[in-house]
């Protein structure tokens, strides 16, 4: 499905939390190379790695960096495509196509986000931590990443779903 000026145009709602979440994940990103740099450099320099340097950067950075920035990406409509059978139907057709994509994705990531809900609800409770050489790390707060990113995915897709089926529409009136 093209780019049309209704879709550039996502509302207020999604696109400013969306950029805040892109804004948090890169600061992530660059928090998680400065805190290796600093496990690498202690490790070499100290002979003392800073303790619970990889489970911080896999529970923690790591699913902040993957989850957070999926709305952003869904409203730009920047997902990978590959349009190879889309190229040869219609405009009608590829219009429904487009529709029927949209609603796979919502269902998708909206199943996942409940999923995710639910994981972080039970993890929560659980007071999930992992062990390490130097004890053990609270993680069950980095379980509440993965809804919030895929919950604002979800509403993004929403967002797109009406806006593919407005378009389906206007180009159905257009053709009558």
């Amino acid at each position: 499905m093209e780019n049309t000026e209704t879709e550039e145009v996502a509302p207020k709602a999604l696109s400013g939390p969306s950029r805040v979440l892109v804004t948090v994940s890169a600061t992530a990103l660059t928090v998680m190379m400065l805190h290796i740099l600093a496990d690498v450099l202690s490790k070499y320099i100290l002979n003392y790695p800073l303790p619970g340097t990889m489970e911080i950067v896999a529970s923690f950075y790591m699913v902040t960096i993957a989850m957070l920035p999926l709305a952003a990406v869904t409203l730009k409509n920047s997902h990978v495509k590959v349009e190879v059978f889309s190229q040869l139907l219609t405009p009608r057709w590829s219009g429904r196509l487009g529709l029927l994509v949209e609603l796979f994705s919502f269902t998708a990531i909206f199943c996942a986000f409940v999923a995710g809900l639910d994981q972080a609800l039970r993890k929560t409770k659980s007071g999930e931590a992992w062990e390490t050489a130097a004890g053990t790390i609270e993680i069950w707060q980095s379980r509440w990443i993965v809804p919030i990113g895929l919950g604002l995915c979800a509403l993004a897709f929403a967002w797109r779903l009406y806006i593919a089926f407005v378009e389906l529409r206007r180009n159905g009136k257009q053709e009558t």
